[in-house]
């Protein structure tokens, strides 16, 4: 079998739809023949490793880059088209119309979109992308397939360890963020924050590492100000790039997707932020279902007392006995079983439907600014993805 999948490239090409492929490519890899599209920006740091099975087109104008991308596609002949997110499947979908090649998107967590495009199989990593996908009419011919996202045991890099450890305070346990400084992790960055406060307050020596790189300046700069002693970021791409190589050098880590399963597969004890705690919720067996489903995101509400959360975090801060996931992570997050789950859907997966409204939304998408969007599909927004 041959896959070709797609995805789009950003700035800085590190986020973490990137990893996701990374891990998937890499599984495929060992079995099947591959190749990467990404299209956009800038190449990802991420995919380099995968050489000349990497092909980076820089986006210039929506016809002469579908025509670039056809033309590797042809050249490989693959047997599916595998799209990590909206706009490369824009492009996957117009060559699988022109090739007749079948093709597939996966939506990789995050909240629920506004819109999405159709497609007869569609791979959903959060079972609140899910219930929401499920619920559309437009989606009543898709085959949804719920495969959370896979992750692996990442080998650690001990020399990088070492060297942020000088820094650090030798005697106090190490709680881990690894998140870039965005919009999108702020809060779970100030929640981790508030977390080694409220633990300091009672008395319970701790501190925290942030690992990542700036997206947004201002948003760096507002965070900046808690810095101390007990809290440290760490932005030099030296560490950034691969910062899931760091996770060892934590004794708590609170993580956020794919994060959070890469340190529960090394068997750290887990935390993750909710949309209404001033800290990370402790993640164990009794909640880590229920947190789950919305990908350990901060959309995540916690239905407990906060007093009952806050007495958890001291109990599991003090504890000498510390709790870990592992056996729940490698049954449900490791990359081992992406082959056996993938291959039936990409062998069941059908040519893209031509449907006109659908793509000239994804078009305007590419092309438009998109607080243009509303006005110029107004009268469409019902037919092209209200699912009613």
């Amino acid at each position: 079998m041959k896959v070709v999948y797609f995805i789009t490239a950003s700035k800085e090409g590190k986020g973490g739809h990137y990893h996701s492929l990374n891990e998937t490519a890499k599984i495929f890899n060992k079995y099947e023949d591959i190749e990467i599209i990404s299209i956009g920006v800038n190449r990802s740091p991420v995919l380099d490793h995968f050489d000349d099975k990497y092909t980076h087109l820089t986006f210039k104008n929506i016809l002469s880059t579908s025509l670039r991308a056809l033309e590797i596609v042809r050249k490989k002949k693959p047997d599916v088209l595998h799209a990590f997110d909206i706009n490369s499947f824009y492009y996957a979908r117009i060559i699988s119309i022109i090739t007749n090649t079948p093709v597939l998107i996966t939506l990789c967590g995050g909240k629920n979109p506004k819109f999405f495009p159709f497609s007869h199989e569609i791979v959903l990593y959060s079972l609140e992308n899910l219930k929401f996908i499920e619920k559309k009419n437009k989606f009543k011919e898709s085959n949804l397939s719920l495969i959370p996202n896979r992750a692996s045991a990442t080998q650690q890099n001990n020399s990088n360890i070492e060297d942020i450890k000088r820094n650090l305070k030798t005697d106090f346990p190490i709680v881990l963020r690894i998140a870039r400084f965005s919009s999108l992790h702020e809060d779970s960055i100030l929640q981790s924050i508030k977390l080694v406060e409220f633990l300091r307050n009672e008395g319970v020596e701790t501190q925290l590492l942030v690992v990542g790189y700036v997206k947004d300046k201002k948003i760096f700069e507002d965070l900046s100000k808690y810095q101390s002693e007990y809290i440290t970021f760490i932005t030099d791409e030296k560490y950034t790039v691969k910062a899931s190589q760091l996770i060892d050098i934590a004794d708590f880590v609170v993580g956020t997707g794919r994060g959070f399963m890469e340190a529960a597969l090394l068997g750290k004890t887990m935390l993750a932020p909710t949309s209404n705690i001033k800290t990370p919720i402790v993640v164990n067996q009794e909640n880590v279902s229920l947190v789950s489903d919305t990908n350990f995101s901060n959309r995540y509400f916690e239905k407990r007392p906060e007093k009952l959360i806050m007495d958890e975090i001291l109990k599991t801060f003090s504890s000498k006995d510390k709790e870990n996931l592992i056996d729940f992570a490698k049954e449900n997050f490791s990359s081992e079983k992406i082959y056996d789950k993938y291959l039936p859907i990409y062998l069941r997966a059908k040519t893209a439907k031509i449907l006109p409204l659908d793509i000239a939304y994804q078009i305007a998408i590419i092309i438009r600014p998109k607080e243009k969007l509303r006005s110029v599909f107004k009268k469409f927004r019902y037919l092209s993805y209200s699912g009613h």
